[in-house]
Formats: structure tokens, C-alpha cells, sequence
């Protein structure tokens, strides 16, 4: 329940934050730089972990494993951070992208323990 929520957060803010961006044309310098990469760890983790469930045929509280997140934030960060500026001026890789990438993950990986320790103390009440 708690990691629906967060997506949808997640997910309005992202949109939110880029209709400000690109069609109010309001700019906010620390949002407009930092925003989308601390928003978009959450947003591909939930989406990855959706795929996976279902692919897999598991139930849909199964939480993505801690080596998957690491392994997927070091992957998009260095797609992000060292591919596309490599093959493209528009581009500019910062140091400071990583740790936003890094920060959605972690809080990610917080809200997937909340979430299942939620989860098992509803079924112990339950029971």
C-alpha cells in the first residue's frame, strides 16, 4: 500500500515539477537540476519491481532485493552520467545527479521495509 503511494507521489511530482519547467516556464535552479533524479530512482525501481512481479508470476508484495536496487541505480547512473554525455553535447554528467540517483534508491529501499514490516504485522494481528 504504502509503495502505490509512493509511486503516485513520486510520479505527481515528476509531472508536476515538468509542467512548471516546460510549459509555465517557472524555473526553480536547485528543483530544476536535482528534482527529476531524486523523484526517478523511486518511479523506475516500483515500475521494475511491477514487471518483475508479474513476469515471475509472484504476488505483488514480493520487495525487489537490495543488490537488485544497487545494481540498477549504478547501471542508470552511469547511463545517465557517463553514456549520454559521451555521445551527446546535451548532456553535462555532475557528481551530484549520482547522489540524487542514490537518495530516491535508498528511500526507495526504506519505504520497501516499512511497507513489508506493515505487511507482516498485519498478518501476525490477522492470525
Amino acid at each position: 500500500m504504502y509503495r502505490l503511494l509512493f509511486f503516485v507521489m513520486n510520479a505527481a511530482v515528476f509531472v508536476a515539477h515538468q509542467l512548471m519547467q516546460k510549459i509555465l516556464a517557472i524555473r526553480q535552479p536547485f528543483a530544476d537540476s536535482y528534482l527529476d533524479d531524486i523523484v526517478a530512482m523511486p518511479i523506475i525501481l516500483s515500475l521494475l519491481m511491477t514487471e518483475k512481479n508479474w513476469r515471475n508470476k509472484k504476488p505483488l508484495s514480493r520487495p525487489l532485493n537490495n543488490w537488485y536496487i544497487i545494481a540498477t541505480t549504478i547501471y542508470l547512473a552511469f547511463v545517465a552520467e557517463v553514456a549520454f554525455p559521451y555521445f551527446s553535447r546535451r548532456f553535462t554528467p555532475d557528481i551530484w545527479d549520482v547522489a540524487c540517483y542514490g537518495l530516491g534508491s535508498f528511500l526507495f529501499y526504506l519505504l520497501q521495509k516499512l511497507d513489508m514490516a506493515n505487511r507482516s504485522a498485519a498478518l501476525i494481528k490477522h492470525n
